[in-house]
């Protein structure tokens, strides 16, 4: 062993696994004796040492005793013994052979499986899953080894276990956020962390943001939640779940939140590993104890100086941080803040009714949501996108095509925007105005019904014989000139011939062109002159009877005037 080497290093390069006192020993026994003081003495004294036989049934038996003491392992390696003829070791020897001679990677094989093997002695390839910032995220939650405390209804304190969601750039280690929280991680404590990730920091130290390429996670209900991948797969983010028991497939943001919990949460009273401080002892000192916001602030000031500290995981020789490798190698593509929180919703659906939308609340209360846009929507199903954290109103959109219809409030509580008669009132409204269209609708039907007894050809006759006598009042000569025909200069008091001669003189299309020779402007070309359109000649028809033809006739007029709109 070199001089100045512990005793632990001398054991790695020797390949052997023993005590510290072992070592000592057998460095004594070789600065005394030499080479032959490392010889076992009961061959010196003439006593055959184990033989590789013996050995070989003590592995057998421990194998054979899975999470078993070292005294059901020696009854078995009797047993085995006495089966082989061969002298039986001493329960002594046993011990020291299962704690020195047997791996620790045998001992995880045997005792926890293949695969807690994986999770912790499985050979470690570092491969570059990344070749810029933003390309890869990895994100994962944990309990934190810290007791809070967080205040009751009662004015009281009590005793609180937090848990916190990382995420992490797996090319430059840049940490992009850590989550805090008080309740079991959930798809909305991911979504709430992503979305701190994704925006811009408040600080000017903090460059970090941007939207990820992948996304690394576990394959929990937490993050197969339809939130969470609806979230993703709007926002143009490829899911990447690992397999089942494998922490060993994102072991970037596993080391992440293990130097979290062994740097920063040891400075801070009710750290559980400080003498195994348990509940009961947390809650003697509950006064003492952080508060979820004095936690997010100290681990938000943690993430700054861990960003901007050197890592061996990026590179052992150049002094780089993550925060510098984060910005020289990323191309960050940005979204709209509105869109993203607009995605990063609880959704739900429901059917609107008479008094609008109904929720189930955390708790189990039932809330209803209303807003006066909804009552045009009675019946239709529509999405509910809400902050669970935050119930005093829900955005309401179509299901089927997920447009946004309105913002609905809660009703029934202190401070309400709406109340009970805001919806009467609406509902009246809303009914006066159906009722409005139906009379509507019930006149023109009636007089629709009224004109069937017209034939095509009667129509014609009754036309001809009013425009004969010229008792077509203005209204229906209105319809029967074309669109640009001057209509301010049909009046009440002409004539119907007055009218029709009143009518062409005001007619640019059938006035006389100008005279150059009445004091017409020398500037202003004349247009050409238009021939009068000639007068239909009269046809004889036969008169109905005086009655018949005016009732007829007035029948026909509320037709022409149905169909033009007046």
């Amino acid at each position: 062993m070199a001089r100045g080497a512990s005793w632990t290093v001398a054991c790695v390069e020797a390949g052997i696994t023993a005590s510290k006192a072992a070592v000592y020993r057998w460095r004594k026994a070789f600065e005394r004796s030499g080479i032959e003081g490392l010889v076992d003495r009961r061959v010196l004294n003439g006593r055959a040492g184990v033989s590789l036989e013996i050995r070989t049934l003590a592995r057998a038996a421990w194998r054979q005793c899975p999470n078993g003491k070292s005294g059901s392992v020696y009854a078995v390696l009797k047993e085995k013994c006495a089966a082989a003829g061969v002298v039986v070791p001493s329960y002594g020897w046993l011990t020291d052979f299962i704690r020195y001679e047997i791996p620790a990677d045998e001992k995880i094989v045997r005792d926890d499986g293949m695969v807690e093997w994986r999770r912790q002695a499985a050979p470690r390839h570092t491969v570059e899953r990344a070749d810029v910032a933003n390309e890869l995220w990895q994100c994962d939650d944990t309990p934190l080894d810290i007791w809070l405390r967080a205040p009751n209804r009662d004015g009281s304190w009590e005793v609180v276990q937090p848990f916190a969601t990382a995420i992490i750039d797996v090319h430059s280690r840049a940490c992009m956020a850590v989550g805090v929280w008080t309740r079991t991680p959930n798809a909305w404590s991911v979504a709430l962390t992503l979305r701190k990730a994704i925006l811009p920091k408040a600080s000017r130290f903090a460059p970090f943001r941007g939207v990820p390429q992948r996304f690394a996670m576990d394959n929990g209900k937490n993050y197969r939640s339809e939130a969470v991948s609806r979230t993703l797969a709007l926002l143009n983010i490829v899911a990447e779940y690992c397999a089942l028991r494998s922490p060993n497939q994102k072991p970037e943001v596993e080391r992440l939140l293990r130097t979290m919990q062994e740097n920063l949460l040891p400075r801070f009273p009710g750290y559980k590993k400080a003498h195994t401080i348990s509940r009961e002892a947390a809650a003697k000192q509950v006064l003492s104890l952080l508060t979820i916001e004095q936690l997010r602030a100290e681990i938000d000031r943690w993430v700054e100086q861990y960003n901007d500290t050197h890592h061996e995981g990026i590179s052992k020789s150049l002094d780089f941080t993550p925060r510098q490798l984060w910005e020289h190698t990323v191309v960050p593509r940005e979204v709209e803040p509105d869109l993203l929180n607009r995605l990063l919703l609880q959704s739900d659906t429901r059917v609107v009714t008479s008094k609008g939308v109904k929720l189930t609340l955390r708790g189990g209360e039932p809330a209803e949501f209303w807003s006066p846009a909804l009552v045009e929507k009675f019946g239709l199903t529509v999405l509910l996108l809400f902050n669970p954290e935050d119930l005093a109103s829900v955005l309401v959109a179509d299901a089927a095509t997920g447009l946004p219809i309105c913002e609905a409030y809660r009703m029934g509580i202190d401070g309400a925007r709406y109340g009970q008669h805001d919806i009467v009132q609406a509902q009246q409204g809303r009914a006066a105005q159906l009722a409005g269209v139906a009379d509507r609708l019930h006149a023109y039907h009636e007089e629709a019904e009224r004109g069937d007894r017209l034939s095509p050809e009667r129509t014609k006759e009754l036309r001809a014989f009013l425009e004969e006598e010229h008792r077509l009042d203005a209204e229906e000569l209105l319809t029967a000139l074309p669109p640009h025909s001057p209509r301010l200069a049909l009046t009440a008091g002409l004539t119907t011939g007055d009218t029709l001669a009143h009518v062409r003189s005001a007619d640019p299309s059938t006035a006389p062109a100008p005279n150059d020779d009445e004091g017409g402007d020398d500037d202003v070309e004349s247009k050409p002159r238009t021939a009068p359109r000639p007068r239909p000649a009269k046809r004889s028809v036969s008169a109905p009877p005086a009655q018949e033809v005016g009732e007829e006739a007035d029948m026909l007029a509320r037709l022409i005037r149905l169909q033009s709109g007046r």
